[in-house]
């Protein structure tokens, strides 16, 4: 066969394929399932629906067992808060420690599969917590509450987001997931390069590393531990306001240690124990966060046999404490409590020194605050510094610390993604062409 027919031949198979697979896509679009319009419940119209379909679910209350979602579907409300899914799922034995079984409520809502969207919906349940398992997986503007209590809502996966939602705890395992604007009573999060935004919440308990926290308010949680990091390494915590529990920060409390983590930019107030514990953990660096009003001590470091090393502390303000430190165990680790040039501000340093005076016009003290044996801050000092999230250059051997920011991850880790689905296309499309090609020659 000529190269000519060869050509042609190709282009004839390549429009015939064009052309199936546009009947193809055409036929298998997506399609909007209205209830009750179309379904008299959810559980109707979600059995009826297929992959890529819409359920949109007019204003009203219905009453449901319990839903099972394991289809890519985009289920959401007519008006925000204009559905309320009153749910009763069944009864089920769990065992608890001390091995007695006792019946409990099973899980009201069950998410299996991936690209699920559920918004604007006012869901109540006579008990139980929700269960997400997939990726994309997208829960916005929902409240969710029993008749006395919040629902939690637990979610296993990747590239998730959970926006404006209102809950009782919020358990997110994955990486690359959005958790921004919610009202919850305690978040938790497992994994990596997740971003943790401006959410109102009573507490954080954080695992894993290269995650962002910021803008939120952790407010009154009974008690506690309000930002508790926990076996994790590379953080980024900034701009959050925590007030009233018992520990405001804590790296190590009772559990593994945290390295490597930046606190940068926030407002720790009224802890009863202390606004700042670092029992386990190194090379963690605090800067510009305001620790004041709190009943127990600013700062606190160290305990038992535990050593936390090689933690830098500047910048930061400290003031109306009980006491604005508080050395733990035998204190016999090194820290850093200044950066070669500047210190923290100790609102008890004229009171320990009164004869300290001001290094010309340079803002520090001429006498170093003394810790703990053979520990000081430098150069404290003499005035209240600004609250700030705007880490500068840090020294040696900080310097040498890669605190990556999840945005710079996410972007490379997308580029190469693309780069591998474009390297994808070029090797099947050459080699669907090839073969085109040989079987012209072969006839």
């Amino acid at each position: 066969m000529s190269k000519r027919a060869a050509l042609l031949l190709f282009v004839l198979v390549f429009l015939v394929a064009s052309g199936y697979i546009t009947l193809l896509l055409a036929s298998a679009e997506p399609k909007t399932i209205i209830v009750p319009d179309d379904y008299p419940t959810i559980s109707a119209a979600i059995s009826h629906a297929s992959d890529g379909d819409t359920i949109l679910i007019r204003n009203g209350t219905y009453t449901e067992q319990a839903l099972e979602i394991n289809k890519s579907l985009t289920i959401t409300s007519e008006y925000v808060n204009g559905t309320r899914i009153s749910l009763h799922p069944p009864q089920v034995p769990a065992v608890i420690p001390g091995g007695q079984t006792i019946m409990v409520y099973d899980h009201p809502i069950r998410f299996y599969a991936d690209d699920i969207k559920l918004s604007g919906c006012n869901i109540t349940s006579d008990g139980g917590d929700i269960l997400a398992n997939g990726n994309r997986i997208q829960i916005v503007n929902t409240t969710m509450a029993t008749e006395r209590t919040g629902i939690s809502f637990y979610l296993t996966g990747n590239e998730s987001q959970v926006l404006s939602n209102t809950m009782a705890g919020l358990i997110v395992a994955g990486s690359n997931n959005t958790v921004a604007g919610n009202h919850v009573s305690g978040i938790s999060v497992t994994g990596a390069f997740n971003f943790i935004i401006k959410n109102d919440a009573g507490s954080i308990a954080l695992i894993g590393s290269r995650n962002l926290v910021d803008g939120n308010s952790f407010i009154e949680n009974g008690g506690g531990v309000g930002i508790w990091i926990i076996d994790a390494y590379y953080n980024t915590i900034t701009n959050n306001i925590e007030v009233g529990s018992n520990v405001g920060i804590a790296i190590g409390y009772a559990n593994p240690s945290g390295s490597y983590n930046i606190f940068a930019g926030n407002t720790v107030e009224e802890a009863c124990l202390y606004g700042i514990l670092v029992q386990n953990g190194s090379d963690n660096v605090f800067y510009g966060n305001r620790i004041t009003n709190n009943s127990g001590s600013g700062l606190g470091l160290g305990g038992g046999h535990l050593k936390p090393e090689n933690n830098l502390f500047f910048h930061n303000i400290f003031v109306n404490n009980t006491q604005n430190f508080e050395g733990r165990g035998n204190m016999n680790y090194s820290n850093s409590f200044d950066n070669g040039a500047e210190g923290n501000y100790w609102d008890d340093y004229l009171a320990k020194y009164p004869d300290a005076t001001e290094l010309g016009h340079s803002g520090v003290g001429n006498t170093p605050y003394l810790l703990y044996a053979n520990t000081a801050d430098n150069y404290p000092l003499m005035n209240e510094p600004d609250v700030s999230a705007n880490v500068p250059a840090l020294p040696n051997p900080w310097s040498q610390l890669s605190f990556i920011g999840p945005e710079q991850e996410l972007q490379q880790t997308e580029l190469v993604e693309i780069i591998i689905v474009l390297a994808l296309i070029v090797i099947v499309f050459g080699a669907g062409v090839g073969l085109l090609v040989y079987l012209a020659r072969k006839k």
